[in-house]
């Protein structure tokens, strides 16, 4: 505005002039009323061209408000009206010459853009477009292809600029930047290609140069955490949490610092430290004897990182006290930590000794004892006193707190465990006989002065009947009295047997449970003279789980089971002796707390097909089943054995420990 206000008063000022140089000449009344009209008209020409003047160039001084007006052009000159022959008011003497300026029409230069840079940052980003002179620019978003145009007209785009910058590598909102301008064009045209997610840039003009800031909508942030670590507060940053670099090393694999960018050629290498301490906001002292030049391109690193690396490759370490990390050569803080060592031990060595009595409620006091003795020092012992169940230990403050911290995690009370077993036994038996038994008395014959006499017996073994059906055919011919005899016999049985025997014990501690049956057996011994003796003698059936629990730290338990299971059978003789039967199992293995498991079964099917027959006659057709006896004996008998282990109190440690603490 200032420019145009300016302008206008030169235009009126060369009119007055004009005015006064057509005054002193001897020019006529109409002359000089024609240099009135000529100035009127330049005037109010010039007052249109500062009213067009301000409305037009609005935009582009609100543009620029806070940049600084610049260098304008100067106004153009006002054209001099030709001098007047007579002047009205009298005749005054001829002027000297006066040559008026030469009007000059200046077409402003076109703006040199000079360079087109990309900066990412967490916030989103900045491109920096430098030019000659102050832009004039409009701006344009294609909301279909997501992209940002740019326009900045009357500028020159040099070839080397109009190639692509590609940030798909670059954590920010740009995914790519493309310059370009065509031949004919006055315009150059900046397209920005933004990511998804990614909010409208902001255009801001800053001397000769035009700053896009990107901004990254909230809760859109998936493109900004590409390829970012994770960040953690500074207090907790690993490398301020580890005394050295080395157990820094030793126990870390990761980065979690701020990401900073570092590109220097013969740098200090204290000049770099100190940039560090600036970006990681710590604090650091560094050696006198730390000295020399490196070069180094960090881009993007986080700064743990690239001070681990530096400390590496120049051979130094640090160490840490409190917030502070101490940076020195490697040699001289490893000797500074055997210094430190031998200094500690010589302490130990001349710390007086002190006596603890430990009391031991659970644990063998044999046991702890034994296992208090590797962590005592040369001076220390220890002694156990099963009376008291203690031990007594004599060390250091330091030892004797650590072998308090031993003996009350292995002191504990030992888990209880339940196991529950089931024998579950069931047997099937089919037996089925019949046969016929029959015998005919004979006849007597004379035979010359003998008389001869063939009784036949046909008797086949038969058990026990259930059915027996005896007819008799009287006297016949030659056979004489005939009897036969019709027996059958048939017997089903099933049996089921379910023991469940049950015991509690101890973690690592073998329990047996046992139930036993007695049967008298009576047996006869003949004597030489008088009765035959009988004696009775009893003999046992038993039933027995022996089980050794071992509990693991998942909850599951190890069991060494034996299972044995006696019982009689049927009498076999006639004499009524019943034989022992015996089921046993033997194993070791791991079930679940709770969980029920088979850890054995036994499956057996007997059958017995007997015939008994005369030789011949006894496979004869139908008329053979009047010479044999048939008998059909079918067993099964099943067997399975069920564990079911239960923790009946978990046991826990009277003191929780951290790792490393003893």
């Amino acid at each position: 505005m200032d420019g145009m206000k300016a302008r206008f008063r030169y235009t009126l000022l060369m009119g007055l002039c004009a005015l006064v140089v057509s005054c002193q000449s001897p020019t006529t009344q109409n002359e000089a009323s024609g240099g009135l009209d000529s100035l009127e008209n330049n005037a109010s020409s010039a007052a249109e061209d500062v009213s067009s003047s301000e409305s037009s160039s609005d935009d582009l001084f609100s543009e620029m408000e806070g940049v600084g007006s610049g260098e304008l052009p100067p106004p153009p000159e006002a054209p001099l009206p030709s001098a007047p022959a007579e002047s009205a008011i009298g005749e005054v003497p001829p002027p000297a010459e006066v040559s008026p300026p030469a009007p000059t029409d200046s077409v402003p230069e076109a703006a040199q853009i000079q360079a087109l840079d990309y900066k990412a940052h967490q916030n989103g980003g900045t491109i920096v477009i430098q030019g000659s002179k102050p832009l004039r620019f409009t701006t344009r978003k294609n909301a279909n292809i997501n992209q940002f145009v740019i326009e900045i007209s009357d500028a020159i785009l040099p070839m080397r600029l109009q190639r692509p910058l590609l940030a798909k590598d670059i954590p920010g909102a740009v995914g790519a930047v493309q310059a370009y301008q065509s031949a004919t064009s006055k315009n150059a045209n900046v397209i920005i290609q933004l990511r998804p997610g990614a909010a409208e840039p902001v255009v801001q003009a800053e001397g000769n140069s035009l700053l896009v800031l990107m901004q990254a909508r909230e809760g859109s942030m998936d493109m900004l955490s590409e390829n970012r670590p994770t960040m953690v507060e500074p207090g907790s940053n690993a490398l301020l949490s580890s005394a050295s670099l080395e157990d820094f090393l030793r126990a870390n694999s990761r980065f979690y610092g701020k990401k900073i960018s570092i590109e220097f050629d013969d740098i200090e290498l204290r000049d770099v430290f100190k940039l560090i301490t600036e970006e990681a906001g710590i604090n650091m002292i560094v050696a006198d004897d730390v000295k020399g030049k490196m070069s180094l391109k960090l881009r993007e690193v986080p700064w743990d990182q690239a001070l681990v690396l530096i400390l590496k490759s120049r051979k130094l370490g640090y160490t840490r006290s409190g917030n502070v990390l101490r940076i020195a050569n490697m040699n001289e803080i490893r000797l500074e930590e055997e210094d430190a060592v031998k200094a500690a031990q010589a302490i130990k060595d001349t710390a007086p000794l002190k006596v603890r009595l430990i009391p031991i409620s659970y644990a063998p006091v044999a046991d702890v004892e034994k296992q208090v003795k590797p962590f005592l020092s040369k001076r220390g012992s220890v002694a156990s006193d099963a009376r008291t169940s203690s031990v007594i230990v004599s060390d250091i403050d330091e030892n004797l707190e650590r072998v308090e911290k031993l003996v009350a995690s292995i002191d504990i009370p030992p888990t209880q465990v339940l196991i529950e077993g089931k024998i579950i036994e069931a047997s099937d038996q089919f037996e089925r006989q019949f046969g016929i038994n029959w015998n005919a008395s004979g006849k007597q014959i004379s035979v010359g002065s003998q008389n001869l006499n063939m009784p036949i017996q046909v008797n086949p073994p038969l058990g026990a009947a259930t059915f027996n059906f005896n007819p008799s055919f009287g006297t016949l011919d030659v056979l004489g009295d005939l009897n036969a005899n019709l027996r059958l016999y048939e017997r089903e049985g099933s049996v089921k047997v379910l023991s469940s025997p049950r015991i509690v014990t101890l973690h690592n501690e073998a329990a047996t449970i046992s139930q036993t049956v007695s049967v008298p057996i009576v047996s006869t011994t003949p004597a030489t003279t008088g009765a035959p003796l009988t004696s009775v003698t009893y003999k046992e059936a038993k039933l027995s789980l022996g089980v050794t629990p071992n509990v693991t730290n998942d909850g599951g338990v190890i069991m060494i089971v034996d299972v044995n299971r006696e019982f009689f059978g049927e009498a076999s003789d006639s004499t009524g002796n019943r034989p022992l039967n015996t089921r046993t199992a033997k194993t070791k293995v791991l079930i679940r707390n709770g969980q029920t498991a088979v850890i054995g079964g036994i499956y057996q099917n007997d059958t017995t097909d007997i015939e008994n027959r005369v030789p011949g006659l006894g496979n004869l057709p139908l008329v053979g089943w009047l010479f044999k006896t048939k008998a059909k004996d079918n067993r099964r008998n099943e067997l399975l054995i069920f564990l079911t282990p239960k923790i009946i109190a978990q046991a826990t440690p009277s003191l929780e420990l951290k790792k490393g603490e003893l």
